[in-house]
């Protein structure tokens, strides 16, 4: 993958780098593709035609997203918009997490969630549960080394730092949402806090 990345910032045109990326990808024992927001209800025609095709729920607090929107919009979005997100984002979540289940009883073995939260807090353990549990693969040693490359750093004088503080990471939105907001988006998101076995803050 560093060739193409490269590639990229070299030549700047992905049709002459896109051979290395296909190369690279051919060659692998495992090749993910992160797609943003996809609907599970269009899951189950493409488990149903690749039967290697495995799948990670990628999932995160809907309190921390809705706080991340409302840090990065706040001049944008209004209170009242703010509420009506919360219901948007967590009826969909729900109904995401309703046909999941419903899909891991057809595809047994091949769906795994993975939270943010325990990804931020415990990396190693959750690596490893992918690919010892879902992939049925061992880590290899490229992918270890670039984990403890990610997490820690070396300072001038040897010793070895953590990068960034995980706990705090996942969990600063408990500090900084507006108490009444987070009233209203316990009681509307309350099926998918606990369908994802959030705590109700």
């Amino acid at each position: 993958m560093v060739p193409f990345t490269s590639c990229l910032m070299w030549q700047k045109n992905l049709t002459n780098c896109l051979p290395i990326l296909i190369n690279s990808c051919s060659r692998s024992s495992v090749v993910a593709v992160k797609l943003i927001r996809l609907h599970m209800s269009l899951v189950e025609e493409l488990m149903t035609a690749d039967p290697e095709l495995t799948l990670i729920q990628f999932v995160r607090d809907p309190r921390d997203i809705l706080e991340s929107w409302r840090s990065v919009s706040r001049s944008n979005l209004t209170q009242e918009q703010m509420l009506i997100s919360a219901n948007v984002l967590c009826t969909r979540m729900s109904k995401d997490c309703v046909i999941r289940h419903r899909l891991e009883k057809s595809f047994p073995g091949r769906i795994l969630v993975v939270r943010y939260e325990d990804l931020v807090t415990n990396t190693y353990r959750v690596l490893r549960n992918i690919y010892t549990s879902l992939l049925q693969l061992s880590i290899p040693t490229s992918v270890r080394l670039e984990l403890v490359r990610k997490i820690y750093e070396h300072n001038d004088v040897g010793n070895v730092n953590i990068k960034k503080d995980g706990n705090r990471s996942a969990h600063k939105w408990k500090q900084e949402i507006d108490r009444h907001h987070l009233d209203y988006v316990n009681d509307v998101c309350r099926p998918v806090i606990s369908l994802l076995k959030y705590d109700e803050t």
